[in-house]
């Protein structure tokens, strides 16, 4: 049996042998043209499906780190966008209490800055109260009835209720809030002024015979007391007045939108 196995296999290997050394003197030559001519449109074919993966293969591969490289940009847009964000947040805030120091310097108040912690109109835009939760309470001195004024010096409201650390306050524009105002017009004119709907400011019962003209500045008159004179409340933008009342109003609009105060200082007495 052993024999046989080897006398096979020395039979393959000369026809082998033949087979090379019949190429090499060209005898095949045309049994192999003919080989070729009927294996080219097959062979044709199999590098064009080889070339077909290997390109998609390298696509797919492409296109995958494309997407990587996508999803680690907008990664880093998204980082440095949140980093500008809390920038700005922080320059607006020293903005804002640089603001506060050299007005109270200025004009040499005692005050106590606070943070604005809540706010009404943001929990309850449907109704018209302003009023806003600030994060010092009566631990830092603060009492019913001080004034809230913003960066440049303008009262933007008045404490109404103080607990140990929080106090809530009404602000200029709210109905709860009224001030000893003056109105400074060709005749200076006192009067209280209070919110209207949430909106603006009013000063009701002003004598027919005072002269009001719009953008007159309408300020605190020192009346009140632990508010001092002079803290600009806001300008006259409409006057109404019938001419059989004895009274007329003033409409008054804040020089600030309150709505948007995030910092203030409470004055002391």
């Amino acid at each position: 049996m052993a024999k046989v196995s080897l006398r096979k296999i020395s039979i393959f290997v000369a026809v082998i042998l033949l087979l090379i050394f019949l190429h090499f003197i060209k005898i095949l030559s045309p049994v192999e043209n003919a080989v070729i001519f009927v294996l080219n449109p097959f062979a044709r074919q199999l590098h064009s499906l080889s070339s077909s993966w290997r390109s998609s293969y390298e696509e797919k591969t492409k296109n995958k780190d494309l997407v990587n490289e996508v999803f680690l940009l907008e990664k880093k847009i998204n980082e440095l966008s949140v980093e500008n964000a809390q920038l700005k947040a922080l320059e607006e805030e020293n903005k804002i209490l640089r603001g506060y120091l050299q007005f109270l310097k200025e004009k040499e108040f005692k005050y106590v800055l606070a943070d604005v912690v809540s706010s009404s109109f943001f929990s309850n835009p449907e109704e018209n109260e302003k009023k806003i939760t600030i994060n010092k309470g009566s631990k830092a001195g603060l009492s019913p009835g001080l004034a809230l004024i913003n960066s440049e010096g303008m009262i933007i409201g008045k404490i109404s209720e103080v607990k140990d650390y929080i106090s809530l306050a009404y602000l200029s524009t709210d109905s709860n809030c009224r001030l000893a105002a003056t109105i400074q017009g060709e005749t200076e004119t006192e009067g209280v002024t209070e919110g209207d709907l949430g909106l603006t400011i009013k000063m009701n019962f002003v004598p027919q015979a005072k002269g009001i003209k719009l953008d007159d500045s309408v300020v605190t008159s020192g009346l009140e007391k632990n508010i001092p004179a002079g803290l600009l409340i806001g300008k006259v933008t409409q006057v109404e007045k019938e001419n059989n009342e004895i009274w007329q109003k003033a409409i008054i609009e804040p020089m600030v939108d309150i709505d948007s105060i995030s910092v203030v200082s409470v004055l002391m007495p």
